[in-house]
């Protein structure tokens, strides 16, 4: 079994369960009956008094029913409610005749006695409507799924929420609420995005035994396993110097913080030597609060970066592995420069915050060879391709596949309530907001993680994907209030975040 949870499409999904049925051979009844099983297992409650399944015409109420037969063998009590059978697909009329055989009451959807055997239920589990969902409910499908809303007992939403579109996360006409949503197979992108959000409750996804090389276009979810599974190895006779030479260009005396955060997470996150590159009124600030941290004080204009910084920084680039540069940098002239002169040498840079508005600007990405790790939130995204931020809160997976498809070299980071990580055709998505990390601060030691994890692990994806879940993990273990947490919290937990990801002990 795979540590990877997959994200799909509709039509990714419907052509993974046509390549596991046709190509592999493996009966559509037996995903089915896999499906139904590892749905028993993944219910943290089967002490219901009375649990009703309400069936759709095709294969998700099919595996209601399936559901439904696993029950009654536990000896709980279960109906089903189901619509006509001459909608019935061939193997929901198969699983119905193992239901009657075993005397579960059936109730057709246009009966009366019907809707008085859900009043009674404190379960209801949705087998209405699957993922390939594609026009708005009417009718008494309708009817049942406002039904199903007006009351008090659980639900819980086989594969999808009945109503949610599974690619855009809106809602169809109307939409069941859950309280529980376990995805079969795959989760889909509808109940990540929009609505999705608000209809899917709890979300899960169960394994039922298809082949993971079929989910090869698929996108996968990051979760404390998989990253567990691939988080890099530190050589323990490793040395300062292979464990890689940093340089992080940034500040002004308006913004010293942001370097200081952002280095700081750098240092925590396993870097050999680090260095950074600042005016001259903020260096002494930054050395009396890291005295780890080297630092090179350079010329400035009030407060910030002059053109004679730039030509010291043209003397650096042979001097370090990596560069980062951004952050509490103000957008001006010399930050355009410096941005063009780190992304027209051989050497990996990063670049955050105020450095990213500069990326595209006579700079050919698809031609840069060196790692580029580029970690904008969803706004700054909107600026760097000229775009209104809207048509990236609409179509932010299309945007970030054509982006890497198009920048083979560059590793995006797209930061938002979920954070999609991209590299060529390669897509991940960490799921977890808190409002811990909706403050100043959080972005700059964000990039300073994935900075120090990349300078000795070497591998810039690698480095953005345990980076992100890290921070994440960093904000849950606090014991501090969402409300008053800080990065420095966050940066305080880095060494137990960390500690659970190399021994693969849940916290």
């Amino acid at each position: 079994m795979s540590n990877e949870i997959f994200i799909a499409s509709r039509e990714q999904a419907r052509q993974i369960d046509y390549e596991a049925i046709h190509s592999i051979k493996i009966p559509s009844l037996v995903l089915m009956e896999h499906a139904a099983i590892e749905l028993l297992h993944s219910i943290p409650d089967t002490s219901y008094q009375k649990i009703v399944i309400v069936c759709g015409p095709g294969n998700n109420g099919a595996d209601g029913m399936a559901l439904a037969r696993l029950f009654a063998l536990k000896e709980q009590p279960v109906s089903c409610i189901h619509p006509s059978m001459d909608r019935f697909s061939n193997e929901e009329k198969i699983q119905f005749e193992a239901i009657q055989k075993l005397d579960i009451p059936c109730f057709l959807n246009t009966d009366p006695a019907a809707f008085v055997e859900l009043e009674q239920a404190d379960m209801i589990v949705d087998a209405l409507f699957g993922s390939g969902l594609s026009r708005p409910i009417e009718g008494i499908f309708a009817t049942w799924i406002e039904a199903i809303n007006s009351l008090d007992a659980f639900v819980l939403a086989i594969d999808i929420p009945s109503g949610l579109n599974a690619d855009t996360g809106d809602i169809l006409g109307v939409c069941v609420h859950a309280d529980l949503t376990i995805a079969i197979d795959s989760i889909k992108w509808g109940e990540l995005l929009r609505e999705g959000k608000n209809v899917c409750g709890t979300l899960k996804s169960v394994d039922i035994g298809i082949p993971s090389f079929l989910h090869r276009d698929c996108a996968g979810l990051l979760n404390l396993e998989y990253v567990c599974s691939i988080f890099p190895k530190r050589d323990p006779f490793s040395y300062k110097n292979k464990n890689g030479k940093v340089l992080m260009i940034g500040g002004s005396d308006e913004m010293p913080g942001a370097i200081s955060m952002a280095a700081d997470a750098c240092f925590h996150s396993g870097v050999g030597l680090l260095s950074v590159f600042v005016p001259k009124s903020i260096q002494m600030l930054l050395e009396t609060k890291m005295s780890y941290v080297m630092s090179l004080g350079v010329p400035e204009e009030n407060g910030r970066f002059s053109q004679d910084a730039l030509s010291i920084l043209k003397e650096q680039l042979d001097r370090y592995d990596a560069f980062s540069i951004g952050n509490g940098m103000h957008k001006y002239a010399v930050t355009e420069q410096m941005v063009k002169l780190l992304l027209a040498s051989n050497k990996p840079v990063l670049v955050d915050a105020d450095g990213l508005v500069y990326v595209k600007k006579e700079i050919d990405l698809s031609k840069r060879k060196a790692e580029t790790i580029l970690t904008p939130h969803l706004k700054e995204m909107a600026d760097l391709l000229d775009i209104d931020v809207k048509e990236i809160e609409r179509d932010r997976i299309k945007i970030v596949k054509r982006f890497c498809k198009e920048n083979p070299s560059v590793v995006l980071v797209l930061k938002s309530s979920i954070t999609l990580i991209g590299f060529q055709d390669r897509l991940f998505v960490l799921d977890h907001p808190t409002s811990a990390l909706a403050k100043g601060g959080s972005g700059d030691t964000l990039a300073g993680m994935i900075l120090g994890l990349y300078a000795w692990c070497h591998d810039a994806y690698l480095a953005a994907l345990c980076g992100v879940y890290a921070h994440s993990l960093a904000a849950s273990l606090s014991s501090v209030d969402p409300i008053s947490f800080t990065p420095n919290d966050l940066v305080k937990n880095l060494s137990q975040a960390f500690l659970t990801l190399q021994t693969k002990k849940t916290p």
